[in-house]
């Protein structure tokens, strides 16, 4: 099993990407992990197939040095070298992956669709990012991952919903049910001052009608508790 430390309560706020500088195929990188006594990565993608739950989310995955604990981590079966044609050329296939990976995570966590570079990440501020972002916003490690010719535009664009990409349709219960989750953990311990100032941060990052819906039944109090409302939603995603 690849190695994995507790994140000790700490808040995720972090969706990081890396690149593999070497190994080719997401199966031979996942085993690869699974032998390592000190890397790992959450999911591991290639052009062909994204291998998720390498690393348990409730766990740190060992990635991004002193950023473990607050960061869910994507390894791509690329290089930082690639050029931005490179990518978008002949792995695009790779790039869908990461995007379905980013909005998955995000919709889990409640991080919003968005890019940020070192100054953000230098601020603890809760974004998607390279660990090149983190690495000079930090000023830990030498890593430059992804590489300048990644191209962020893409797989921003195409994990929030823009272009060709991912409809809402297709999102998986479980994707919808941990971000309801998340959302219902928000309200029971007052991290917003009020309903709508979690709704309007969740429009951005999709499924909108169910979580309004969720709220609305919050708000009217028609469910006695949060975890009657996590039940129904386990139930609706154990049977969709």
């Amino acid at each position: 099993m690849a190695p994995s430390s507790s994140r000790n309560g700490a808040r995720v706020i972090w969706v990081a990407v890396h690149t593999a500088e070497g190994i080719r195929k997401a199966s031979d990188l996942k085993a690869y992990f699974d032998r390592s006594t000190n890397s790992s990565a959450h999911a591991c993608a290639d052009d062909n197939v994204l291998l998720d739950h390498c690393v348990p989310y409730d766990r740190a995955a060992w990635t991004l040095r002193r950023g473990n604990p607050i960061s869910d981590n994507l390894e791509l079966c690329g290089f930082a070298k690639w050029t931005r044609d490179e990518w978008l050329t002949h792995h695009k296939g790779m790039l869908n992956h990461a995007a379905a990976w980013i909005r998955s995570r995000c919709v889990a966590r409640g991080i919003p669709i968005r890019k940020i570079g070192p100054a953000e990440v230098a601020k603890n501020q809760s974004g998607v990012f390279g660990h090149v972002d983190y690495t000079n916003g930090k000023r830990d490690g030498t890593h430059w991952d992804p590489g300048p010719g990644f191209p962020w535009d893409y797989v921003i664009n195409r994990a929030a919903g823009g272009g060709d990409a991912v409809q809402e349709d297709t999102m998986s219960a479980a994707d919808a049910y941990n971000g309801f989750a998340q959302l219902l953990k928000d309200v029971d311990g007052g991290r917003a001052e009020d309903l709508k100032t979690i709704l309007d941060r969740r429009i951005r990052i999709g499924a909108y009608n169910a979580v309004a819906d969720v709220l609305k039944d919050l708000d009217a109090g028609r469910a006695n508790d949060l975890k009657a409302i996590l039940d129904r939603l386990a139930s609706e995603r154990d049977s969709a």
